[in-house]
């Protein structure tokens, strides 16, 4: 049983465009080193690389007991943030992401012939996918399924609010949806 976090950049394709292939390339590499210290403190480990998308998973355990997945997408928010002027002075603006959230069931085993790779497959890595999908035509940037929502400790200064049910693609039943946001803290 395991949790995963499909984070993907915004208009990652204007970028290619804008900066050229060997310049996105690097764009890319600096995003996913930043990437990497919020997988290692929520005690994640990054399954795979696909074009702009990294896809992130925690054993459910760890993602229960202290909402590992939503820690590290606003680690990551804080890590880019930081280096905002780095991104604006290299490549002219500090990359955006959105994020979709799922956890469950999967099957994790060695595939191929020519090429060998372990992977995890079932649903819950579907859906998870399909979640992510949902973000930009949703105006958000961090969507959690319910059913993951609703087994999870939520982290400090992180609030969810219900979205209602989705119809994903390729799934036979609405899937719930939830929006995390991160909470500030009122001054005074």
């Amino acid at each position: 049983e395991r949790a995963f976090a499909f984070l993907d950049l915004t208009d990652s394709t204007a970028w290619a465009e804008r900066l050229g292939p060997l310049q996105f390339t690097d764009f890319k590499n600096d995003f996913f080193a930043d990437v990497a210290e919020p997988v290692l403190a929520t005690g994640g480990r990054i399954v795979q690389y696909v074009g702009d998308e990294v896809m992130v998973s925690w054993p459910m355990a760890r993602a229960l007991r202290d909402g590992a997945p939503l820690r590290f997408y606003f680690l990551v928010e804080d890590r880019v943030g930081h280096r905002a002027e780095h991104y604006r002075s290299r490549y002219g603006e500090v990359p955006r992401f959105k994020a979709g959230v799922h956890g469950g069931w999967v099957v994790t085993a060695e595939v191929g012939d020519i090429k060998r790779d372990i992977v995890h497959s079932g649903d819950v890595v579907n859906t998870a996918a399909r979640i992510e999908g949902e973000c930009r035509p949703r105006g958000h940037r961090l969507l959690v399924s319910r059913e993951l929502a609703d087994r999870m400790a939520l982290p400090d200064r992180i609030a969810l609010t219900e979205l209602g049910e989705a119809a994903l693609r390729g799934k036979s039943a609405p899937v719930g949806l939830c929006v995390a946001e991160r909470v500030e803290l009122a001054e005074g």
